[in-house]
């Protein structure tokens, strides 16, 4: 039903229509089961007011009931605008409690699991190949002069060549440390040695 029928109906209950309207309202009344419905609610709640205060006039118009959606309309967005934006503090404060934990997290790691150095193993399995191979040649072991695995090279430049095909280029009296039978990364020349920084890996 629409509400100029509404308004028509609560204003005929009112005794406020001229005659040709209050017929109008009086055939839809005989014709219209949901008209008469509307009309013995209006009748039900005007008697009941004039009953807590007989001086009471009800006038149930559309306006009424559009100022009464347009409140609720107003307040249900009010509080779908303060969930909004309850929703997002929510997400903006569980995304900084990640950030912390994550940040705190892995602070100690580094300090707490420190990996122990790589253990050399010395070998000599070398190949002498270099012209005049015969002035290059392993020294024995001894205390305090070389470190058991080096080799010296006694005279001449020339080219020290490992077993694992790997090879480094070396000039007299240069002492050599090799670790597993091969030069690895982090070794250098340093004032006639070839010394070695070990790094963890």
């Amino acid at each position: 039903m629409n509400e100029e029928l509404e308004r028509k109906i609560s204003l005929y209950l009112d005794g406020e229509l001229d005659e040709r309207e209050a017929a109008e309202v009086e055939r839809l009344l005989g014709s219209d089961a949901e008209a008469r419905a509307l009309a013995e609610g209006f009748r039900r709640v005007g008697e009941e007011l004039r009953a807590l205060d007989p001086s009471a006039r009800v006038e149930a118009s559309g306006g009424f009931f559009r100022s009464v959606l347009e409140r609720a309309r107003r307040r249900e967005a009010a509080e779908r605008a303060a969930l909004r934006r309850l929703r997002y503090a929510a997400v903006a404060a569980a995304a900084a409690i990640a950030f912390l934990l994550a940040f705190f997290a892995g602070r100690g790691k580094g300090e707490a699991v420190r990996p122990s150095p790589p253990e050399v193993t010395f070998a000599m399995a070398f190949e002498f190949k270099a012209p005049g191979a015969e002035g290059w040649r392993p020294l024995p072991e001894s205390p305090g002069r070389l470190a058991p695995g080096t080799v010296l090279v006694s005279r001449g430049v020339g080219l020290l060549k490992f077993a694992d095909g790997s090879s480094v280029s070396a000039a007299d009296g240069t002492v050599l440390l090799a670790g597993s039978s091969r030069v690895p990364d982090g070794f250098a020349l340093l004032k006639g040695k070839l010394t070695v920084d070990v790094r963890g890996v």
